[in-house]
C-alpha cells in the first residue's frame, strides 16, 4: 500500500467516524440548552413578582437543571 493510499484510507475512516457521530444525540448539549431556556423563562416570570418574593438566581438555576434532567430522562425512556 502506498503512502497516498494509506492517507486516503485514514481520511475515509475519519469521515466515517464523523458521520456516525452526527447521528448520535448529544444529551449534554441538549441538557445545557434546555436548562438555559428554562432559566430564561423562570427569570422572566420572576420579574413580575415583588422584589422581596423573587427567588435567587441560584434557586432559578437549580430548578432549571432539575427540569432539564427530568425532560431528558423522560425522552431517553421513550427511546428504549
Amino acid at each position: 500500500m502506498t503512502v497516498i493510499e494509506k492517507q486516503y484510507m485514514d481520511a475515509v475512516i475519519a469521515m466515517n467516524r464523523k458521520m456516525a457521530d452526527q447521528n448520535k444525540t448529544d444529551w449534554e448539549r441538549y441538557r445545557r440548552e434546555t436548562a438555559r431556556d428554562v432559566a430564561i423563562y423562570c427569570a422572566g416570570i420572576c420579574l413580575t413578582q415583588p422584589a422581596d418574593e423573587r427567588p435567587t438566581y441560584s434557586e432559578i438555576a437549580e430548578v432549571a437543571v432539575k427540569v432539564a434532567d427530568a425532560l431528558i430522562a423522560e425522552l431517553q425512556k421513550e427511546r428504549e
